[in-house]
């Protein structure tokens, strides 16, 4: 085989579907593969699966099947992601059950084994920071009970099950954690037939689905920059694609007639996100070594990406920890017009937080809490001084971490109360959220700890009367 063609089909939890439309309807491209999870939506997911069974995974999984499915049958592409989230199994009996209703005669594959929750519980995983090796501080991290157990546990899978599932000739390969560049990965392992002593192609590879991995970061979608770099058609940015050799070098481009860049600089970008050694990024497959890289734009839209080196993959597997750390809770409140900012600053000093230190369940808040004034120091916190101009608007948010359900409820209700009754004029626009707070430790599991496998489910067509 001289060349694969790997289409990016998503990037985020809620990637849009017209997008990977667009990727399916490119004539050469053989492979969709959607990364679908972060830390945050893995934490999501988990915390639905555990108050509904038949959730947890993919929220917008029905919506991108029913649409893109339909395309990717009749240009042949088959579909590699991670839709499962932290309820895999049920993903898959969605995935079937719209295959089936739209007529399709398909193999849809599942891959197991990223949870182990067991391995965690039974204590014979070492709790250490995946980077520090220092073991989980509960106290730092603010663990509102230490005594508890995880509430979930996901090893990060890499290439291998995947390949296994296209050798068993799977149209549909659904995963739940897999480290997001080797769902990019896999599907050239398995057709250049590459194994573990080709590590160059294998890290040529890597850093082709590290390139992919983050959808429109390729291709210009985080690079606009008034008075310095403009992006064109910024309102249909296309995915990237990447057309693969034997040796692992490939050229990058994006869909004729979507808007962005693929060019040496969008690439470079990407290139770095994520990557604290770039001479030893390490993922399940592979350490990767990116600092020979070479990018060289040859036609518009078209770059040659080769020199990656690579050595052997860590012994261990990335792992996520979920702890359950009571409630996060948000309130606040805004004005518009002259003297927004002072109004909102006299809110908070002399009227909110006031009323906070003597609320009388002060004791269930364990974490918090944080005053901010959005758009001002929100992000940067105390190390921003007072703005110099006023601004048209500002926004009052109030957060903390606590305990009880009915004490969160009344703090939010607490705030509201203090927005609406203190500031100034021309307060409104009152926000209120109680929402689950899960903290995520990361560490390191054996992977002798991973029992990864691969189950596979032959669609076939109901046949109807004539």
């Amino acid at each position: 085989m001289e060349t694969v063609t790997v289409g990016c089909g998503s990037g985020a939890s809620a990637s849009r579907r017209e997008k990977a439309i667009a990727v399916a309807r490119e004539p050469a491209v053989e492979y969709l593969c959607c990364d679908r999870l972060a830390e945050r939506t893995l934490a999501n997911a988990a915390a639905n699966m555990l108050a509904e069974p038949d959730r947890g995974y993919n929220p917008s999984l029905e919506r991108w099947f029913r649409a893109v499915l339909p395309e990717c049958v009749e240009n042949g592409v088959r579909i590699i992601g991670s839709f499962g989230a932290a309820n895999t199994s049920v993903a898959s009996e969605q995935v079937i059950r719209i295959a089936e209703e739209l007529g399709y005669d398909l193999n849809v594959a599942t891959v197991l084994g990223d949870d182990v929750l067991d391995a965690v519980l039974e204590e014979s995983v070492d709790l250490s920071h995946w980077q520090t090796g220092e073991p989980i501080d509960y106290d730092r991290r603010n663990i509102v009970d230490p005594s508890a157990p995880p509430l979930f546990a996901h090893a990060y899978l890499g290439a291998d099950p995947i390949v296994e599932a296209l050798d068993r000739r799977a149209d549909i390969v659904i995963t739940g954690r897999v480290a997001d560049l080797s769902l990019f990965l896999a599907p050239l392992i398995y057709e250049f037939g590459w194994c573990n002593g080709d590590i160059d192609e294998i890290a040529g590879g890597a850093t082709v689905g590290h390139l992919l991995e983050c959808e429109a970061y390729a291709t210009g979608g985080n690079l606009y920059e008034p008075g310095h770099v403009d992006i064109p058609e910024m309102d249909d940015i296309g995915f990237p694609i990447a057309e693969v050799g034997p040796s692992g070098e490939a050229v990058l481009t994006k869909p004729d007639g979507t808007g962005g860049i693929v060019s040496e600089f969008s690439l470079k970008n990407q290139l770095c996100h994520e990557i604290l050694d770039p001479t030893a990024y390490e993922s399940p497959d592979v350490t990767l070594d990116v600092t020979e890289v070479e990018l060289d734009g040859i036609a518009e839209d078209q770059v040659h990406v080769s020199g990656a080196q690579g050595s052997p993959s860590p012994e261990d597997l990335k792992l996520l920890v979920g702890f359950d750390n009571g409630l996060f809770v948000e309130a606040g409140g805004s004005w518009a017009g002259p003297n927004s900012y002072e109004k909102a600053e006299t809110c908070i000093e002399r009227v909110i937080r006031p009323n906070v230190d003597r609320w009388e369940h002060s004791d269930q808040i364990f974490h918090g809490p944080r005053y901010d004034i959005v758009g001002v120091n929100s992000i940067h916190g105390p190390a921003v001084t007072t703005p110099d101009c006023d601004p048209n608007e500002a926004m009052v948010r109030v957060a903390a971490k606590i305990e009880t359900e009915a004490a969160a409820d009344d703090f939010a209700d607490l705030v509201g109360n203090c927005v609406g009754m203190g500031g100034g004029a021309g307060a409104g626009g009152l926000v209120k959220q109680v929402r689950p707070n899960i903290t995520i430790f990361p560490a390191t599991i054996p992977r002798s700890h991973v029992d990864q496998s691969v189950e596979l489910h032959r669609i076939v067509p109901r046949r109807t009367d004539s």
